[in-house]
């Protein structure tokens, strides 16, 4: 990671990955908590709603936004699609281990995830999908 921030258009480009993120972040958890809590779904169906509507909004926003990828949609939306799938199954078991084995409520369960994923999330996405 340290490597990376070194370029000026690099650090950039993670300044806006955090902007793109903390945006992603507010949809994920306002989406999960609102499936979660005022629709009455389990933690696999709201989690699952939010990454649906949570792939599309965000891909646009990272491609045009935080990496101004010029590379061609259908490579880049797989390689997106491929993280987002990895991406979701870390949140759902991570999740659901900290709200019924630690018996976290899914507001503390769904902030402690989110803030850890965010490096990763730019690395994988820097290294990997925007390259």
């Amino acid at each position: 990671m340290k490597k990376i921030l070194r370029s000026q258009k690099k650090r950039y480009q993670f300044i806006r990955h955090l902007i793109t993120g903390a945006s992603g972040v507010c949809f994920n958890y306002i989406a999960t908590l609102f499936f979660s809590t005022y629709l009455s779904l389990n933690i696999f169906l709201s989690i699952t709603t939010t990454h649906v509507f949570l792939i599309s909004f965000i891909f646009f926003l990272q491609k045009n936004f935080t990496f101004s990828s010029r590379g061609k949609i259908t490579p880049l939306f797989l390689r997106f699609i491929i993280f987002s799938f990895a991406y979701y199954l870390i949140d759902l078991s991570t999740t659901s281990y900290l709200v019924n084995s630690h018996h976290l409520d899914i507001w503390v369960a769904k902030a402690i995830l989110l803030g850890g994923l965010t490096p990763i999330s730019f690395l994988t996405q820097r290294l990997f999908i925007f390259k």
